[in-house]
């Protein structure tokens, strides 16, 4: 079947391009001769054919009266000569391109005896011939269209049944509804009470009755009596807004204090609502007093354990930064004692003042976060800054179960600024950072510090949940917060704005919500003095290559007290000692090198000591029994129980050279030189 039949038409609009109609375009000319034409019928199978003079349709051919006049020999000889315009058909049906389909089709059904079944001619507008159209297609269109026609009644039929269904179905539904509506009235998990404008009950459900204490009572209840004065006033101006608003819909929420005949002070939250076809307004009661106790205590024992982790935390980095101090001390004296002052006096003194430095740092850097900036610039290394508070907020960052991801640029990156200031900075944004990535299924925060000559730029990149952009506008408002109550006041991007301003320098937000936040601070580039950039230095250990000295790891993620162990070690047992920072590094060199003697740090980035622990229990277990834990953790009680539970020896720092060398000596003894080869 041809495409064109096939496709689907609408009765209410049978449009259809009549080229796709079209069976052939073969014509003829005009001036040909009959004989031509005659031939012409005889090698095709068309039965009609177009007469062109020039591009223009000028009739049509048939085949059947060219055959009948050219059938003879006789009407061979009389036609054959004769130009094909003579014998044309003397009535036939043209239409031209753009003709509507009703219109082709009425044009070609509606003639009479044979030219019924003659084909029909199509044209442009010009009247330059396009082809020739069947007259079965055109039968089979108007089938195609009767067909629909016929459908759409059908369904037109159904739809009318439907609707009539409907609207007997309707009364029997009205019915229920009511039998719906009184039954959700009495079951609602909410007290509902009608109340009109003066602050009369003129009805509720038994749930409300029961709330209220009003079960027994006959004719309205005035709800005004059970307020103070307070709130009756509230609740006055409250119906009255319903009221002059007039709008259904429209609905308010808001809480009341009740006193109770044998309940007490109770606090209600109302959701209250208009309902113009009564003038009443309807009221939804929820007693939350249990709720709001439970919540006071909730933000009470929050606050509690925040500052029971941040004192946790401080407690944590002062012991890491006593132990260094203790043992070096040690080192200091003995080696005074036994050879009077030599070069690594020098080196120990300056270890000892950037530990003690170091351990005053942390608590004044916490104080300075309440303190107002000091206006006192110097230039400072905004990358060691950002470490700075990250160690601080060490224990937040492995509570929110967050990584966080340094990019440093491997120069000193010098601002001239107050760090006071920038660090409170620094620790707003990496903990807004934290807080909004704690249900985001990738939790990384990532701190960049880049610079050139004349900027030095901070990012804090976060995977949360993103900023909306009616929001973005708004962050740096004073007071404007998307926090809960308890987490946030709306000043701690304001306040960094602030600061940042003060400092010459400029904040940026972009955020894509569901995505994450990027927040940019810039901060004029300083030059660093040759006295500060000189402070930079390193303390290399003097190793020990004596063959038979016992070997030693050291693994700890602060330098100073594994450099404090390993001289401690190496003076007082003369061992061999290799130091790294994380679990993941001690076993890279457990799986290379032969150990006497694990010393590991509990609290680690990347793995902790505990996991490590559980690595040499299940690769080489006769290790596992000359591990030795030391760390600054203040002893809480899960800590402590966890410790007991894993059977190694622990020393909580700061610690003495004498005790910890006490502790080595055993389990190297103990060891009694075991060769260990770990695949």
């Amino acid at each position: 079947m041809h495409p064109a039949i096939t496709q689907k038409l609408s009765p209410a609009n049978p449009e259809i391009d009549l080229l796709t109609l079209v069976e052939h375009r073969e014509s003829v000319n005009a001036s040909d001769r009959m004989e031509d034409v005659y031939r012409y019928f005889e090698q095709h199978g068309n039965k009609f054919v177009g007469v062109i003079s020039g591009e223009k349709l000028i009739g049509l051919a048939s085949g059947a009266k060219v055959g009948f006049l050219l059938g003879s020999r006789y009407g061979f000889s009389v036609y054959g000569r004769k130009p094909m315009r003579s014998h044309m058909l003397e009535r036939y049906v043209c239409v031209r391109l753009h003709t509507p389909l009703l219109e082709v089709l009425e044009a070609a059904l509606s003639r009479e005896g044979d030219e019924f079944h003659d084909d029909v001619a199509l044209v442009d507008n010009d009247g330059r011939y396009l082809g020739i159209i069947p007259m079965q297609r055109l039968v089979r269109l108007q089938s195609q269209l009767f067909t629909e026609k016929t459908r759409l009644a059908e369904v037109q039929q159904q739809v009318l049944e439907g609707k009539n269904q409907e609207l007997f179905s309707s009364l029997n539904q009205l019915r229920q509804s009511k039998g719906r509506y009184d039954i959700l009235f009495e079951n609602s998990a909410l007290g509902v009470a009608l109340v009109n404008p003066s602050g009369e009950i003129e009805a509720c459900n038994r749930h409300a009755e029961s709330l209220l204490g009003i079960a027994n009572a006959s004719g309205d209840v005035p709800l005004l009596e059970l307020m103070d004065t307070a709130s009756r006033e509230e609740f006055l101006a409250l119906l009255l807004r319903h009221e002059k608003q007039n709008e259904r819909g429209s609905s308010s929420q808001s809480e009341f204090k009740l006193h109770l005949t044998g309940r007490g002070r109770r606090l209600f939250r109302f959701f209250s609502s208009w309902i113009k076809e009564t003038g009443q307004v309807c009221v939804m009661l929820d007693d939350i007093t249990e709720q709001r106790h439970l919540e006071l205590k909730v933000a009470q024992e929050e606050r509690s354990a925040t500052l029971d982790t941040l004192a946790g935390g401080v407690a944590h980095e002062i012991n890491n930064k006593l132990a260094p101090i203790v043992g070096f001390s040690e080192l200091l004296l003995a080696d005074a004692t036994r050879c009077g002052k030599s070069p690594e006096t020098v080196q120990y003194c300056n270890i000892i003042r950037d530990c003690a430095i170091d351990s005053s740092k942390i608590i004044s850097q916490l104080l300075q976060l309440s303190r107002p900036a000091s206006a006192e610039k110097q230039c400072c290394d905004l990358r060691e800054m950002v470490e700075q508070v990250a160690a601080i907020l060490r224990f937040q960052i492995r509570q929110s179960d967050a990584e966080l991801i340094f990019n440093f640029s491997t120069q000193k990156t010098w601002v001239l600024a107050d760090p006071g200031p920038i660090k409170q900075v620094i620790v707003n944004l990496i903990i807004n950072s934290l807080q909004a990535v704690e249900k985001s299924g990738q939790r990384r925060v990532l701190a960049s510090v880049t610079g050139n000559e004349e900027t030095v730029t901070l990012k804090i990149e976060d995977t949360g949940h993103g900023i909306k952009p009616e929001h973005l506008k708004r962050v740096f408002d004073p007071f404007f917060t998307t926090k809960t109550f308890n987490r946030g006041t709306g000043l701690g991007l304001s306040i960094c704005a602030s600061i940042v301003r003060q400092h010459g320098g400029n904040i940026e937000i972009e955020s894509t919500p569901g995505l994450g936040t990027m927040v940019k601070v810039e901060l004029p580039a300083a030059v660093a003095s040759p006295a500060i950039a000189s402070e930079e230095r390193d303390v290399p250990p003097a190793q020990d290559d004596s063959a038979d000295a016992p070997r030693v790891l050291i693994v700890d993620d602060e330098e100073y007290v594994a450099c404090s162990v390993q001289e401690s070690l190496r003076s007082g047992m003369n061992c061999r000692t290799e130091r790294v920072c994380n679990g993941l590094q001690a076993i890279e060199r457990l799986q290379r090198n032969e150990f006497h003697l694990i010393i590991s740090d509990v609290r680690m980035s990347g793995m902790d000591g505990f996991d490590l622990l559980s690595w040499v229990e299940k690769n080489c277990p006769d290790m596992a029994r000359h591990f030795l834990f030391i760390t600054g953790d203040a002893g809480s009680a899960e800590l402590h129980e966890k410790l007991n539970r894993q059977g190694v020896p622990v020393l909580r720092k700061p610690f003495t050279a004498r005790a910890l060398i006490a502790e080595s000596q055993k389990l190297v003894k103990a060891q009694n030189h075991l060769s260990m080869m770990v695949a």
